[in-house]
């Protein structure tokens, strides 16, 4: 099979045009490939790489804008988004009811959605909403402006689940009167003949225990790397805020993957994460017949996918050299080694981190 020279220069202008726009308009390049995404094979994939092909120019994705409240993939503020319907469990109609809920609210509280805290969403909107999708947004970072930590936020949407439609309105008509969901519980508590909102003592004493609860939670609520790394990825399909290695210690490294591709060199060595592993029986020469590998890395700087692990020290270390674990590779450029013209890096040494 062949290709007729109209089909090869079809396949040659789009090349180039794809190659001027990712020069010289980089920007809009990542955000159209990802925009349509969708279209290829393996779009999880496609993202992921595009993601990740992006830092390595400095261009770093992030979740939707909590400002223009984007639908699609798009460029604000000279950073490009994801948009709403990039995030897994969320569906159009899902995100037309936020904005409506939102809009209406804005309305009624006589404040704009981008001046509002975490308390005022969760009291005045989030009820109204797919819980699922509020989940989701809150996973990948969408509410990153407000202080309080996801697992925070996590914890108080489940908590506010417990609260009756009765003691919500009231909650809503006295919003103004707190600054957090618990100093809100506190006075909610009560009876009404108290003075709370609560319709007897049953439930004044659920409510007193949700109190309890959010002053002394039973787990921790702090972001951890990890859980951040497989909640975005779970979502989004690729972390935008932290990279798996981040959750271990890398005080050995001394250069990232971004710094290793920008030129360093000398005796490198670098904390990654494996992304993939291809195994290669070499076909000629002294070494005819044995076992090498290539590998694919990833740090919160960029991937790597010129590593090479020769016969010798791929036996030596095949046994934590599989993917999704996390090391840190001791080795050179190959270019130092053999006098090679590509920025490759050749495999010396390996230390399993855990």
């Amino acid at each position: 099979y062949g290709f007729n020279k109209s089909h090869a220069v079809s396949y040659a202008i789009c090349a180039y045009w794809s190659a001027y726009a990712k020069a010289h308009h980089p920007l809009e390049f990542y955000c159209n490939y990802l925009l349509h995404s969708s279209g290829k094979p393996d779009p999880q994939q496609e993202v992921k790489q595009l993601v990740n092909d992006a830092k390595n120019v400095d261009i770093y994705i992030s979740p939707p804008s909590f400002k223009a409240m984007n639908t699609y993939t798009d460029i604000i503020d000279e950073k490009i988004c994801f948009g709403f319907l990039d995030v897994k469990t969320v569906g159009l109609k899902q995100v037309e009811k936020m904005k409506s809920v939102i809009a209406e609210a804005e309305e009624l509280y006589n404040k704009p959605f981008a001046d509002w805290t975490w308390y005022e969403f969760l009291i005045l909107a989030s009820s109204k909403c797919n819980s699922r999708m509020i989940i989701a947004l809150i996973s990948i970072g969408f509410f990153h402006k407000f202080p309080e930590s996801r697992q925070r936020m996590l914890d108080e949407l489940d908590t506010w689940s417990n609260i009756t439609k009765k003691e919500q309105e009231w909650a809503v008509d006295n919003i103004s009167d707190f600054d957090s969901l618990v100093s809100l519980l506190k006075a909610m508590s009560p009876t009404k003949k108290s003075g709370g909102a609560t319709h007897n003592a049953k439930r004044s004493q659920i409510i007193s225990d949700l109190v309890i609860h959010c002053e002394n939670p039973s787990y921790s609520l702090r972001d951890e790397p990890e859980w951040v790394v497989r909640t975005e990825e779970n979502y989004l399909g690729v972390s935008l805020s932290h990279s798996r290695i981040e959750s271990y210690n890398t005080s050995l490294a001394n250069t990232t993957i971004k710094e290793f591709s920008s030129g360093k060199r000398g005796n490198v060595k670098m904390a990654v994460t494996i992304s993939d592993v291809k195994k290669y029986v070499t076909k000629r020469g002294k070494m005819k017949g044995v076992e090498m590998a290539f590998i694919c890395a990833e740090d919160h700087t960029g991937t790597i996918d010129t590593i090479t692990v020769f016969a010798d020290n791929w036996q030596k270390f095949k046994n934590v050299l599989y993917e999704g674990n996390n090391v840190i590779l001791k080795g050179q450029d190959s270019r130092n080694i053999r006098n090679q013209i590509d920025d490759g890096f050749i495999v010396e040494d390996v230390i399993e981190l855990s």
